[in-house]
Formats: structure tokens, sequence, C-alpha cells
């Protein structure tokens, strides 16, 4: 049937492309691509859903048929090749497991070397200080220099000094080493988010980011069980000495990694040359959210690497446990601190929908949560409270860590977010210096441990009041961070 020329003829509305409602919030899912349209929103292609499912990859970079750990890797990564998330995975973690064996051997070690709790807590301050003093202009280097070859690099140079750690005999020697060691462990944090940030989407980041940052809980796990062990059995030389063997190998696969694109997963378009140290580091200080941020982290390392340091030592002192045990209960520790992280991935992206500030102000709850939890942990009167408290405590310090690093990596302009994330870290360690360098770090050798641990919880308490504060910038500075330069 042929319709007359005098008919008239239907014309079907045209389908609006939707939009995704993330109500404040700036990110929202696109099969492929991240396109800003607004100050506050981006366009969500046809096959958005309201569960932001990832996307199929088409051509050679198709999921491959594999084992279920694989399906949930490619998850994980929105579809993406997961091996460079795994291969920085398996960097962090062979470097977490020098730390773990570290914190769980340090009765050993500071026996050996005949060293106070102060003395010994400021060896590892002064290692973190000294290393951490170098994080600034290494981040700096990592906005304008191949990211995969500082990686490879800092790898080797961790695993051999984690090696030395077990065959210095003086007091000079072990710092030595063990500053080297930090030396090579500098890359960790603000290098390999960077590259995360540039290799995965922003919707996906969270999930990527906890993944990552996990590899600290699982290497303190093994590396807490193992080097009580090998202590118990062969002495506490033999933790460090095995290491360098695992590392080695993963430094050879990274070199296979391809270096992305700066900003590549922004959406934003070509990112603008590198700047000199000044004109980036104001731009990375004029921002809001990560001055408020920053100051966080200077008053939560008051208490954070205090924590670290006088954990162990008040199993030994208040309950007398020995090494084999104080390895178990660290390992537990890390344990719930993996499935707090792993939660906190899936939490992240639920809350980044509500609005871009709500993982930020999750951060700044949780924060004076473990303050609480700290104080109720010094007073334990058994060792069977003490796992309780300290294992519910490391849950929550645990769901805090990869929201406070998405909001980091959403509000950092792609070409300062190396140095962004080298900020942060110097931020916690200088706070931590300060602590064991006052009057504050001596409370546990003059007042007994429990004094001492009950010091560092209202730094915590404190920092998350400071981290709410930062809340109400988070939505205008990312929407500024995800701009064309």
């Amino acid at each position: 049937m042929t319709m007359s020329e005098d008919e008239p003829q239907t014309v079907p509305e045209p389908v609006p492309e939707p939009v995704l409602d993330v109500g404040p919030g700036l990110i929202a899912e696109r099969v492929g691509q991240f396109e800003v349209v607004g100050p506050i929103e981006i366009a969500a292609g046809p096959s958005v859903t309201p569960e932001l499912t990832p996307s199929t990859t088409d051509g050679p970079g198709r999921r491959p048929q594999m084992f279920a750990i694989g399906r949930r890797l490619w998850a994980m990564t929105g579809e993406v090749d997961p091996t460079p998330l795994v291969i920085l995975f398996l960097l962090y973690f062979f470097d977490e497991f020098d730390t773990g064996a570290f914190n769980t051997l340090a009765p050993n070690i500071k026996a050996s070397f005949g060293l106070t709790d102060q003395a010994f807590g400021l060896v590892v301050v002064l290692n973190l200080a000294i290393v951490l003093l170098f994080a600034v202009p290494v981040g700096h280097l990592g906005d304008r220099v191949k990211r995969v070859a500082m990686v490879v690099i800092g790898a080797v140079v961790a695993g051999t000094f984690s090696f030395l750690t077990g065959v210095v005999t003086t007091v000079g020697l072990l710092i030595v080493v063990r500053v080297a060691n930090g030396f090579g462990r500098l890359v960790n944090d603000p290098i390999h988010n960077s590259l995360l940030a540039d290799w995965y989407k922003p919707y996906d980041r969270p999930r990527v980011f906890a993944a990552h940052a996990n590899a600290v809980q699982l290497g303190g796990i093994a590396g807490a069980a193992l080097a009580g062990l090998a202590g118990a059995f062969f002495g506490w030389q033999w933790a460090f000495m095995l290491l360098s063997i695992p590392i080695l190998i993963v430094s050879f696969w990274a070199t296979r990694l391809k270096e992305p694109a700066r900003g590549a997963t922004d959406g934003a378009g070509e990112v603008a040359p590198p700047l000199a140290f000044r004109p980036a580091a104001r731009i990375v200080l004029r921002i809001r959210t990560l001055r408020r941020a920053y100051l966080a982290a200077l008053i939560v390392g008051g208490g954070l690497v205090p924590l670290a340091v006088l954990g162990p030592l008040f199993l030994e002192q208040v309950f007398g446990l020995g090494t084999f045990w104080r390895g178990l209960i660290v390992a537990l520790g890390s344990a719930c601190t993996f499935v707090g992280m792993r939660m906190s991935g899936r939490w992240t992206q639920r809350w980044m929908i509500k609005g871009m500030g709500v993982p930020l102000q999750r951060s700044g709850y949780l924060l004076i949560l473990v303050g609480l939890e700290l104080a109720a942990l010094s007073q334990a009167r058994s060792a069977i409270l003490y796992v309780v408290i300290s294992a519910a405590t490391s849950f929550t310090a645990a769901v805090f860590l990869p929201a406070l690093i998405t909001t980091q990596a959403f509000v950092a302009p792609a070409r300062v977010r190396s140095l962004v994330f080298s900020f942060s870290s110097i931020f916690f360690v200088i706070g931590a210096a300060i602590f064991f360098a006052s009057p504050l770090g001596s409370l546990s050798d003059k007042y007994g441990i429990r004094w001492g641990m009950l010091s560092s919880a209202p730094f915590w308490i404190v920092g998350g009041l400071v981290a709410l504060t930062a809340v109400k910038f988070v939505t205008d500075d990312t929407a500024k961070a995800f701009a064309p330069d």
C-alpha cells in the first residue's frame, strides 16, 4: 500500500539520550567514554542502566575465557585489561610483606639492637621522615617522566634493601637499609595511583583503588604470619632475606607494561604539558578540598604510625604474648582490614552517585569512629577483648581509605595527579614525626604503654572533624579538575 502525498505523515518523536541522574555528583557511567557536558553532570549513552553495569570490550582487548577470579577482575576494572592492576598489586604486596614482617618482629629487632620503645619508634619514624622528604620530588617527577620505569626501579631497590635488613648488625646500618628500602617503596602510592587513574575509568576507580590498597593488608597477613613462624624457628632475619626473589620476578614482569596517556580516562581531551614544580605545587595547594584533606592527614599521622609501632609492643608488654601469637593477631587485623577495604570499593561507588562529597563525608565519620575504638583498645583488660576491638578498629580504618583516595583522584587535575598523592603521603608522616619528637612519644616509656596507645586516639577524632569541613568543596573542585586544560 502506497501513501498519498496529501495524507499527513506521522514522524516519530526522537528518543532523548538518557542522562543518568547522579544528584549533586559529577560522575556517571558511559560505555567506553566519559563526556563532560556541564559543571556537575556527565552524559550517559543509551546502554546505561541504573545499576551502572560494566561495558563489554570488543576486538583484540575482548575479555578472554578464564576462571572465576579472572572474571571478577575484569568486572572490577570495567572490562578493561586488569593486568596492570595485578602487577602493581603484586609489587605493593611484596613491599608490604616486608612492612608486616618488620611490625610483627618489632620486639625481636628492638631486643637485638638494645633499643627503648621511644628509640625504636624514632628509628621507624626517622626512616619514614627521611624517605618521605623525597615523596614530593618523586611525585613531581612522576608527572614529567614515564611512570612505568619509575615503578620497576623502585621495586628492585625495595627488594634489595629488604634482603639487607636481615644482614646488618648495627643500628646505623639498620637505619641506612630501612631508609633505602623506603626509597624503593616511594612510588607505591603516588605513582601507582596516578597510573591506575589513567588506566581505568572514573566510575571503576573506587574498586580499583581498593583492590590495589588491599595489597597492604594481604602483604600484612602474609608478612605477619610468615615472619612469626620464621622468627620462632629460624630467627627474625630470615623473614627479610626471603623477599628478594618474588620482588625481582614481578619487577621483570612490570617491564612489559605500557605507559598510559595522562588523563586518558578523564574524557577532557589532551592534557597540557607538565609544569615546573612551583606552578604545579600552586595548582595543588589552591584546591580547597586538598588543603583540608592534607591538614586532616597531618593530624591523623600523629595517631597512624604510633599505632603501628605500639600495637605489637602492647601485645608483648601487657599480655606477654610471644612472636608466634603476635604474628597471628597482627595477621587477623590485616584480614579484617582486607575485608573492610574490599567492601569499601563498592560502597564508595554508591556514595559517589549520591554526591561527590559523600565519600569524603563518610571518611570523616569513620576517622572519628577509629579514634573512639582506639581509646577502648588501650583499656582492654584481656587478650580476647583486645583482639575483638582491634579487629573492629582494623575494619573501620580500612573503609575510609578508598573513599579518600578516590576523592583525591577526582579533584586532582591529571597533569599534577602524582604530585597530589605524594603530598598526601608526606603529611601523614610529618604528623607521625611530630608525635614521636614531642613529649607524647615518651608516654609509653614513662607511664606505660596503655597511655601511649590512648594518646593516639584524639588525633583520629580531630582529623575526622577536619575532613568533614572539606566536603562542601568536592563537587566544585572535581568539575574544575575534569574541565579541559
